[in-house]
């Protein structure tokens, strides 16, 4: 490969000479032979499993065969600079267009598959501009033919896979010229059981909406960028931004619209509406699929309407997707390749569209400590590549020691962000009436809203296997520890579950009943806390300036960053005066079945991960900030006071930093920066500039704070963002023309004395070296 470099954090490049047989068509055309392939062929769930017979040959079901981007360890490479804090092209994202130059797969390669696909009389279904997959919608009998394998039922006794369940019998064979550039092949089972991580509370506790969440993790500050929460002109909301959520449609419509459009009008604040800001809900089904309606089930519904409340109620304006697939939590052949197609819609298309930037993907499913399927963790890898946030509930049994998938996919640079439920409690007025004034949030104060917050568990509810309904935690045994766990939490022997938390109980969501009425209900689950941070995520994003093109993607695998500041934030006593997260540390008993290691605690712990993100400071603290070498200077009226200010970024670093306002200076001075706008040379790394105040002789004399506010500047584009941050600095006048302060005292050898209605003033020269003497210099009293 020649010519490859890094411009402006961008990878650019312009010639590439594949060779050795590595894409561009260079395949051995002798390499026709079939040859086992057997990534993604699941033979292990055999071993609780009895055959019962051959499956249908006239069932339809879903194969998606996954390709390997191209340039793969350019990509690698690039993601582990792309998030390591201390790298200059740390939080430089790649666009979809420079992503889909560099690392799609060749298309004579992807045309060759296809069409040894078709022609064996196999339908394709879906096929992406991306090249990453090809889905195939056939029947058993010619899926069989195509992969030379047979498919047979089976009755299983293992909890962790369906009671029945079909699969290939032996693993797939394909062209070998073909197995250099498949990541994976999957849908050759049905067994995954996925469950929702959500159910319905009991009654008799004062339920929140999304709007009281907004106020108690301080996202509702964002909303007018003020740090208490209070009226301004200056409103930001996550207008322009996508956020997707990730489920399966169950035996009906996938939600109801109305149900969920109902909640946002209920629950965004009405002074929002009143400026004309609206969160909408958009749907994708995948083929088969039912469309979004008033005929739900009231189960699997309800799991995708609360998620697409919670979105778009915590980040008002976005546009909230739901992007589903067919079949249903108990499962059908039809499901044998969830979530491979949404996630192949999601990245080609969502991602695509550079008319609304897509910040986040949620998903509130699971499964047992299983590997999520290798497409997938691709088309994962590529989003995270573009800067897109992917987040998994981290599960609903609060007794079990074995996490979740997917919320344990994650490797050192790529994966799933894993959320934690917790209990909270707000601050607020007793207010029982299911009004507006309730709904909207009301009730919660914006000073101080936060009463309490402890892990989420309910010991008086039991799950089918007899579990207790908590937030799910542990050590995964399919997924080895991220190198950004080791360095900051110290080796847990695998990736370790929840990074972070949010309010997974005492939830008020509107959802339909399956019976064509909607109302009211109470939920909790990780389900909630999941696309609760995904909506925070997403009004986040839209305050650091991506509402503004400052720029034009998320905040990308957020595991490392968080993991960084939640070390320096805990461990290292940084952010002390800015906390960027409510730390979780109560735990009911019970939880974990008492196993303590796993309770809440000062710091990370296993339940909450760091605890809950603290919007206004969280927003703060990973973006810039201003010190001085001096923070006060002295100088007479009329001079001039230098002040060298440092601008730095620990964990985000997009834009200059500029459009500097000082507030607080003398009548008579006036103020300017020199240069007028900065930008770090990498992140971690500093950039200084003087703030110059010139003094007039009039100006008065005393002792004055000076703010200097900073405001975070694209200079290429010219857009403004809305991260600010400020320094108080200290200047003091000498002998001003009045005012405050004390007088200079008198020159060395000036003696005063007193007269008849005058002092005569007499100065002698500091050395006798013939310098001669004033005397007699009449100065009137009073003035």
């Amino acid at each position: 490969m020649k010519n490859k470099k890094w411009i402006g954090g961008a990878l650019l490049i312009a010639t590439i000479v594949i060779v050795s047989g590595v894409y561009f068509g260079l395949m051995n055309t002798q390499s026709n032979e079939l040859v086992p392939f057997k990534n993604g062929y699941r033979a292990y769930m055999f071993k609780d499993a009895k055959l019962i017979g051959a499956t249908n040959p006239q069932e339809k079901i879903w194969i998606t065969i996954g390709l390997k981007w191209k340039n793969e360890n350019t990509l690698d490479a690039f993601l582990e600079n792309v998030n390591n804090v201390k790298s200059p092209s740390y939080h430089k994202y790649l666009s979809y267009d420079v992503f889909k130059k560099n690392f799609a797969p060749d298309r004579g390669i992807y045309n060759e598959i296809i069409e040894w696909i078709k022609s064996n009389g196999v339908h394709v279904e879906y096929t992406y501009p991306l090249r990453n997959s090809i889905t195939i919608h056939d029947t058993v009998k010619k899926i069989s033919k195509l992969f030379g394998t047979n498919f047979g039922d089976f009755e299983n006794s293992n909890p962790k896979w369906k009671s029945r369940f079909f699969s290939a019998l032996s693993p797939p064979k394909i062209p070998a010229k073909f197995v250099p550039y498949i990541v994976g092949i999957n849908g050759l089972d049905n067994a995954t059981k996925y469950h929702l991580n959500y159910y319905h509370a009991s009654s008799g506790i004062d339920y929140l909406s999304g709007a009281d969440v907004a106020r108690m993790y301080r996202i509702y500050e964002l909303y007018n960028n003020t740090p208490d929460g209070s009226s301004s002109n200056n409103h930001i909301f996550a207008t322009g931004l996508r956020v997707a959520t990730v489920l399966w449609e169950g035996d009906a419509a996938p939600f109801d619209p109305n149900a969920v459009e109902y909640y946002y009008q209920h629950v965004i604040p009405k002074w929002i509406q009143n400026l004309g800001v609206m969160s909408t809900v958009h749907s994708h089904g995948m083929s088969g699929t039912h469309s979004p309606g008033s005929n739900t089930d009231g189960q699997v519904s309800g799991e995708n309407e609360l998620d697409l409340e919670m979105v778009g109620t915590l980040a008002p304006g976005v546009d909230a997707y739901c992007v589903y697939g067919p079949g249903s939590s108990q499962g059908s052949p039809t499901e044998s390749n969830f979530p491979d197609n949404e996630y192949n819609y999601i990245l080609n298309t969502l991602s695509s569209d550079t008319s609304k930037i897509l910040v986040a993907v949620s998903n509130s499913w699971g499964d047992g400590d299983g590997q999520e399927s290798s497409t997938t963790m691709n088309d994962v890898k590529a989003l995270n590549a573009l800067g897109v946030t992917v987040l998994a509930s981290s599960g609903d049994d609060g007794d079990t020691d074995s996490p979740s998938e997917p919320s344990t996919a994650a490797y050192n640079n790529y994966g799933f962000l894993a959320i934690g439920g917790t209990s909270p409690v707000p601050n607020g007025i007793d207010h029982t009436t299911l009004d507006d004034y309730a709904t909207m949030g009301y009730n919660t104060y914006i000073s101080n809203p936060r009463s309490s917050e402890v892990v989420w568990y309910d010991s008086s509810s039991s799950m089918s296997n007899g579990d207790h309904w908590g937030t799910q935690s542990g050590v995964s045994s399919s997924y080895s520890e991220p190198s950004w766990q080791t360095n900051h939490i110290g080796n847990k022997g695998g990736r370790a579950t929840a990074d972070i938390a949010a309010m997974g109980n005492h939830t008020l969501v509107y959802l339909s009943k399956g019976d064509g009425t909607s109302s009211w209900s109470a939920i909790a689950g990780t389900s909630v806390a999941c696309p609760v941070v995904a909506g925070m995520l997403a009004e986040i994003n839209a305050y650091i300036g991506v509402q503004y093109r400052i720029s034009n993607h998320g905040l990308g695998f957020l595991a490392p960053t968080l993991y960084s500041l939640g070390d320096d934030y805990y461990n290292n006593g940084k952010y002390s005066s800015s906390p960027p997260f409510f730390d979780v540390t109560s735990t009911p008993s019970g939880y974990h079945n008492n196993e303590q290691q796993y309770w809440a605690k000062t710091g990370w712990d296993f339940a909450t991960g760091w605890g809950v993100i603290n919007g206004w400071e969280f927003i703060h603290d990973i973006g810039f900030t201003l010190t001085a070498s001096s923070t006060s200077a002295s100088i007479n009226a009329g001079d001039t006071a230098t002040y060298t200010i440092t601008a730095s970024f620990p964990y985000d670093w997009t834009t200059d930093v500029g459009h500097f306002e000082v507030s607080g200076l003398p009548s008579g001075s006036t103020a300017g920066e020199s240069p007028t706008y900065v930008h770090p040379s990498g992140n971690g790394a500093t950039a200084n500039f003087d703030l110059n105040i010139q003094t007039s002789s009039s100006t008065p004399s005393g002792t004055y704070t000076i703010t200097l506010i900073a405001h975070t500047f694209n200079h290429t584009t010219g857009h403004w963002g809305n991260l600010t941050n400020k320094i108080s600095l200290s200047l003091t006048i000498n002998g001003g023309g009045g005012g405050g302060g004390n007088p200079p005292s008198a020159p060395l050898n000036l003696q005063a004395t007193a007269g008849d209605g005058w002092v005569k003033l007499t100065w002698e020269p500091p050395s006798n070296n013939g310098g001669s003497s004033i005397t007699n210099y009449k100065i009137y009293r009073g003035t």
